[in-house]
Order: structure tokens, then C-alpha cells, then sequence
């Protein structure tokens, strides 16, 4: 004799409910396409205080990266696949970049960006201090966006000091 369980209620789930706000965004690919997109961020940064960035919600968890395209189609496109996000910046994009270092950096894809580097450390620092460490992502600044670079898509930095 089976048992049977009871259907479970469906309640309001409106208090899970989280307004995001839309960012237009640039997703460099790996094979040298460029997306634009809408991205959506949470208000609230899960592992930390502030709203959530573009690398937050890039560093969650799923492998797949959700968003709309600019004709407003629903589109999935892998993590692994994306090279560099670009943005526009916003006032928090700014906080902890002390200095910035003008460089010309190719990309996985043949994606070239002549810009800058973001330094967040001391004076002094060298590019390749920068690009040794753990931090998967460098900030750079590309005209008006704010570019974030996975560094294990970066083939070649070329810092005009």
C-alpha cells in the first residue's frame, strides 16, 4: 500500500520577493563576440555590506550567468565563456581605487582595451604584483566603463609607465 503525502499549500511568496536594478553591461566572450546585456543586481550583497556588484553576482555560485538582451530576450550564457564585463561606473565602482595606470591589455578573444589599471594598493606597486594575486578579477577603466577583467582571460599587459 502506497501512502499518499499531502499537497504542500502554496503561500505569497512575495516576502521573498527582491526589487533588482537593471545594469546595461558589455560581456566580452572568449571567442571574441561582444554582448550587450542587462544585467540585474540585488540591493544587498549576500557575503558582504552594500548593494551587490557586477562581480558579486558573477562570483555566485551557479555557472550560469542570467540576464536580458538589448532587444530584451531572456538569455543564459556560461561564466566560464566571459572574458570581461564592462559597465558604466557608479559612485561605489569608485571606492578604494587609489591610482590609476595606463596600459594596453589583449584579452582572450583578441579583446583589446587601452586604459587604465585600477590600483587599489600602495605606490609603487608593479603591474605584475597585480596580476599575481589571488584576486581573480583587475579593474580597469576604458574611456567611460569600467571594465572588470578575469585575469585568467588576460594574455598580454602592456603598462605605459
Amino acid at each position: 500500500m502506497q501512502t499518499q503525502l499531502p499537497k504542500p499549500e502554496l503561500q505569497d511568496d512575495q516576502g521573498l520577493w527582491m526589487e533588482k536594478r537593471p545594469v546595461l553591461a558589455r560581456l566580452y566572450m572568449d571567442d571574441g563576440t561582444v554582448l550587450p546585456v542587462t544585467l540585474f543586481l540585488a540591493p544587498h550583497a549576500s557575503g558582504r555590506s552594500g548593494p551587490q556588484t557586477v562581480i558579486d553576482l558573477y562570483d555566485e555560485k551557479d555557472p550560469m550567468l542570467r540576464c536580458r538582451t538589448t532587444s530584451g530576450e531572456f538569455l543564459i550564457v556560461g561564466k566560464q565563456t566571459v572574458a570581461a564585463i564592462g559597465v558604466s561606473p557608479t559612485r561605489h565602482d569608485e571606492l578604494g581605487f587609489r591610482r590609476p595606470i595606463a596600459a594596453q591589455i589583449i584579452m582572450a578573444g583578441g579583446h583589446q582595451i587601452d586604459g587604465e589599471l585600477l590600483v587599489n594598493g600602495p605606490p609603487g606597486r608593479r603591474v605584475s604584483d597585480l596580476l599575481n594575486e589571488a584576486e581573480p578579477w583587475l579593474c580597469a577603466r576604458n574611456g567611460d566603463t569600467r571594465m572588470w577583467l578575469r585575469k585568467s582571460r588576460i594574455l598580454t599587459v602592456h603598462p605605459d609607465d
